[in-house]
Order: structure tokens, then C-alpha cells, then sequence
């Protein structure tokens, strides 16, 4: 009872484990890690702080100024005419001041296009974070894919190496009863040990994508989960071709090309009102107290304070040129993100067309690559019992465990393009990052592949 009772901790604790390592729960472990996606944040964080700048300019800016101002002269004369007596003077002044200034525009349209720039500048970075939290999961995706594809492979060259293992055995006993010839041992010999050099190769590339998907979550990973779902079905499009060239507009680049031509816009109306006249008001308090001493005798007092309101105008008459250059150097860029969107959206859509075409071919290839390792079981069976009987030699049989482990290698090759091709189909057609991760999370809760390396 006890050891029951061990055995139940134990697999609790490991399934624990096992559900700390799916996919959304590594990809969320490294959404908080990534350096790139932490950049992308603050960059965000900084256009807003201008897009706060940009709007403050149009609200009242007040200012204080203040003055203390003490004064202590003394002034003595000598002349030769004794006559005329020059008496020492003494002069001394102080006086306080202050005045408060309130200063509002009016009238200034490179303000407002100023703010509205900022604003659309802020919608454009909030996309651009959105573009790099997908290169994450392109990267993290493709690592994982890597994992699962050698991890497959490795699987596929173990149940041929234990094939030719068991033929070496049993070609060694034929041998020393005289029932084989060496030639047929030296070949199964060389063909075990090409697939060994096969096996570490394999192995170095299993280790190498465990470290490359450390590098992009930046955690340890200790085990990770193969694929348990039929892919074929699971990246079966849900949409007719025509339906997804209509989601050409929810691509992420594409949005942000578009608001490349709105800013573009926004600057050819900064440029142009640049030679508009500007209209602002302005409301002052000033207050100024002075007292003056003179020669110790008589003292004057001078007390002001009152209110100033004005409206001032300001209008560029001659720049030198400047003005017009920048309105035409600014048109010109207008014109090139027009043009450059336009391009980027035949772009796309022929991706999106081209790659909806790669998933249907690859899931058609999977079916076709099944059907085709089903009959190679049942040949390499027949294989194997035409070998036993003495009808056929060595290296018919070796041919047809080859074929089989190749097709078999193939089909996983199959299934890892239909998964990078599903991807960048939801990519092009802007599928909900966060939603697409969920999606292929689906896929993987199959076997437990360690990280041995």
C-alpha cells in the first residue's frame, strides 16, 4: 500500500512537471522574458509620452517671474574751486517684482497636425509590438518544430538501427554454421555503422534546437511535448481561397504600411501649415514695488501692479525657400508610401494564395506519403519472409528497410512544412497572435521528449 501510494506521488509530481512544459505555457514563460518584446514595449511607452507632449501644446502654459532688486550708492566729488561745495550723497533703492503669465493658442494648425501625427504614430507602434510578439512565436514555433521533427527522426533511425541489429545477430549465426558468406556480415556491419554516424548526427541536431529554443525563451527547457493530434487535419483550411485574400487587410505589415501613408499625410499638412499664420492670447498680472532713498533726506515710493491681455499674430512672409522645399520634399514621400503600400498589398495577397496552395499540396502529400508506407510495411514483410526462405539476399532486404525509413523520414518533413505553412497562412492573414498560439497548443500533448544534451 505504501509503495502504491509512492508510485501515485510520483506520477503526480510528474505530471505536474509535464504541465509546466506544454507549448502555451513555455510560450507565455517567454513572452515575459524576451528581450526584443521588453524594447518593443518601451519604444511603445516612449510615443506615448510624445503623443502626451503633442497634446499638452495646446493647453494654457503659465509662467511665473519674479525679481528682487536692492541698491547702495555712495558718491563723493573734489574740485579745485573752493568756492563751490560739493556735499557727499548716499543712494539706496530696493524694490520687488512678479508677474504671471498665461499664454493660450488659438489658432495653429501645425499643432494639430502635430498631435494627430503623434496619435497615429502611437496606433502604429502598438502594431509594430504586436509584429514582434508573432516573430517571437515564429521563433519560439520553429525551434519547437525542430525539436519534434529530429526528435521523430531519431525514433524512425532507432527502429531500423534495432532491425539491423537483430539481422547482424542472426547473420552471425548463419555465418558459423556456414549458412552465410562474410560478404553478407561485412555489409550489415557497414550499414550499422553508417547509421550509428547516422544516430550522433541526429542527435547533435536534437540537442542544438533544444539550445536554440533556451536561447529564445531564455529559461531552461527540460522536456518538451511531440505532436498527438493528425496534422493533416488539424491545418485543414476552414475558408474557401477567396475568403482568405479578403483577410489581406488584417495583415500586420500592411497595417502598418497604411498608417506609414497616413503619418506621410499628416507630415505634407504640417509642411504646408508652416506658412499659415499662428493666433495665440496671452493674460499677464504684474506687480512691481520700489523704494528709493536719496542723501538720506527724501524718500520716493513707486507702486504698480495691473492686468495685460493680448492677441498676438505671427505669419511667415519669406524662408529663404525652406518652406516650399520641405512641402515638396514631403509630397514625394506621400507618394512613395502610396505607392509602396500598393506594392505590399499585391504582395501579400499573392503569399496568401501561394501558401493556401502549399497547405493543400502538403496535406495531400501526407495522405499520398501514409498510403505509400502502408504498402512498403506490407512489401518489406513479404521482404523478410522471401529472405528467411532463401529466395531472396541481403541487400533486397536492405533496400527495403532503406525505402521504408526514408519515406518514413519524409513523412515528418511533410508534416513539419504543413505546420510552417499553416503558421504563415494565419500570419499573412492576421490571425490574433495570442489566438493562434492557443490554436497549435492543440497539437502537442503527446510523448515526453527530454533534453538530454
Amino acid at each position: 500500500m505504501k509503495y502504491a501510494k509512492f508510485i501515485l506521488y510520483i506520477s503526480v509530481i510528474f505530471t505536474c512537471s509535464v504541465n509546466a512544459n506544454t507549448f502555451i505555457d513555455l510560450y507565455k514563460a517567454g513572452l515575459k522574458s524576451n528581450l526584443l518584446l521588453k524594447a518593443n514595449n518601451a519604444s511603445f511607452d516612449s510615443i506615448e509620452q510624445e503623443k502626451r507632449t503633442a497634446l499638452g501644446a495646446f493647453l494654457p502654459s503659465v509662467n511665473l517671474q519674479s525679481n528682487f532688486r536692492f541698491q547702495d550708492l555712495d558718491a563723493s566729488q573734489q574740485s579745485q574751486n573752493y568756492l563751490l561745495h560739493t556735499p557727499d550723497t548716499d543712494t539706496k533703492s530696493e524694490g520687488v517684482g512678479y508677474a504671471i503669465n498665461v499664454e493660450q493658442p488659438l489658432f495653429d494648425l501645425e499643432l494639430y497636425h502635430r498631435y494627430d501625427r503623434a496619435a497615429l504614430n502611437s496606433k502604429r507602434t502598438n502594431l509594430e509590438r504586436n509584429l514582434a510578439a508573432y516573430e517571437y512565436l515564429r521563433d519560439y514555433y520553429d525551434a519547437y518544430l525542430n525539436i519534434s521533427s529530429a526528435w521523430a527522426e531519431r525514433e524512425n533511425l532507432k527502429s531500423l538501427l534495432r532491425a539491423y541489429t537483430e539481422h547482424l545477430i542472426l547473420i552471425r549465426k548463419q555465418h558459423a554454421i556456414g549458412l552465410a558468406q562474410p560478404s553478407d556480415l561485412y555489409q550489415v556491419e557497414a550499414s550499422l555503422a553508417n547509421l550509428k554516424v547516422n544516430e550522433i548526427m541526429i542527435e547533435n541536431r536534437l540537442n542544438f534546437s533544444f539550445k536554440r529554443l533556451e536561447l529564445i525563451l531564455q529559461k531552461e527547457v527540460f522536456f518538451i511535448q511531440h505532436m498527438s493530434v493528425d496534422v493533416e487535419h488539424f491545418a485543414q483550411p476552414s475558408k474557401s481561397p477567396n475568403e482568405y485574400l479578403k483577410e489581406f487587410s488584417q495583415n500586420l505589415d500592411y497595417q502598418i504600411a497604411t498608417f506609414d501613408v497616413k503619418m506621410a499625410k499628416k507630415d505634407l499638412k504640417i509642411a504646408k501649415s508652416l506658412t499659415l499664420p499662428k493666433v495665440s492670447a496671452s493674460l499677464s498680472y504684474n506687480y512691481n514695488n520700489q523704494d528709493d532713498t536719496f542723501d538720506f533726506q527724501a524718500d520716493r515710493y513707486l507702486k504698480q501692479d495691473g492686468l495685460t491681455f493680448s492677441i498676438n499674430m505671427t505669419m511667415p512672409l519669406y524662408a529663404g525657400g525652406r518652406d516650399s522645399s520641405r512641402e515638396k520634399g514631403t509630397t514625394y514621400l506621400y507618394e512613395s508610401r502610396k505607392y509602396q503600400k500598393q506594392f505590399l498589398q499585391h504582395q501579400i495577397k499573392h503569399s496568401i494564395a501561394a501558401t493556401y496552395d502549399n497547405v493543400r499540396a502538403n496535406i495531400e502529400s501526407i495522405s499520398a506519403r501514409q498510403k505509400s508506407i502502408e504498402a512498403l510495411e506490407l512489401a518489406l514483410e513479404n521482404t523478410k519472409t522471401e529472405y528467411m526462405n532463401g529466395f531472396n539476399d541481403y541487400i533486397q532486404l536492405r533496400d527495403s528497410q532503406i525505402r521504408l525509413h526514408e519515406e518514413r523520414n519524409q513523412l515528418v518533413i511533410d508534416k513539419t512544412t504543413l505546420m510552417s505553412s499553416y503558421f504563415l497562412l494565419n500570419q499573412l492573414t492576421g490571425t490574433n497572435v495570442e489566438e493562434l498560439a492557443r490554436n497549435i497548443n492543440l497539437l502537442y500533448g503527446g510523448e515526453i521528449i527530454k533534453n538530454e544534451s
